[in-house]
């Protein structure tokens, strides 16, 4: 994994991050990789959505099953995501990004750290390279040297300086910094609701970011499907209780 990038979310606002690694698991040709620990993680399992490219793949480390915490690679872009379907346990934060993500994220070239932030806190932040995206939302893109000043805050100075308050990705930067692994981060400031729409300006700038193939449209898994109401709810007994 020496020339891949790996892209890892963090658990914030909107769970943009989260929402994120959905469109580039489901857009490109990525493929079970491995299960990650999760013994920091609620427990948590669940079937893959069907019909997807995922789920069809013959790969030994994937029996149609999700599971807590995943990686999937994608070779023909030299790309390793994970994606964190289970919330960590209270005060388990630390351990589990020391044992579980560090341990994994230095064996990469480049990793790309996933965060978000409230897009009202933004407006009082003066940043010199926020990128807007269509409708509320804005990026913002950091480089290894400058995240060196984040890993020196504390959280509070973080909040007040930088418009977010990740543990999460706090920690991430502070002890990967040290590796020789390149190291970046994309913050996205938005509202909390319906991020689905956030989630592809998300997908779309990270793209461009990484210089990978563009696309015309992202897929969206099945399991977005009713999120936010936009489903018809079922009525009849066949449809409801039974259907």
């Amino acid at each position: 994994m020496a020339d891949y990038t790996l892209i890892v979310p963090t658990i914030t606002t909107g769970n943009i991050p989260q929402l994120t690694i959905d469109l580039m698991l489901y857009t490109y040709d990525f493929v079970p990789m491995a299960r990650l620990d999760s013994t920091y993680l609620y427990p948590f399992s669940g079937p893959l959505d069907s019909g997807n490219n995922i789920s069809t793949k013959d790969d030994k480390n994937n029996n149609g099953v999700c599971t807590p915490i995943e990686a999937y690679r994608c070779d023909e872009l030299k790309v390793v995501l994970i994606q964190q379907r289970s919330p960590i346990i209270a005060s388990y934060t630390k351990p589990f990004v020391e044992k579980v993500l560090v341990p994994f994220g230095i064996q990469f070239k480049r990793a790309v750290i996933l965060s978000s932030s409230d897009f009202s806190i933004q407006a009082d932040y003066a940043a010199t390279n926020v990128h807007n995206g269509v409708g509320n939302c804005k990026f913002e893109w950091f480089e290894s040297n400058e995240l060196l000043p984040i890993a020196q805050l504390s959280l509070d100075e973080t909040r007040e300086k930088y418009s977010y308050d990740s543990i999460y990705a706090n920690l991430l930067i502070e002890l990967m910094l040290g590796s020789q692994t390149e190291l970046n981060l994309l913050l996205a400031f938005v509202y909390e609701g319906d991020n689905f729409n956030d989630a592809e300006e998300s997908a779309r700038f990270l793209v461009h970011q990484l210089g990978l193939p563009k696309k015309d449209s992202f897929i969206k898994p099945k399991s977005w499907k009713g999120v936010y109401g936009d489903k018809k709810v079922p009525v009849a007994i066949e449809e409801g209780l039974f259907g």
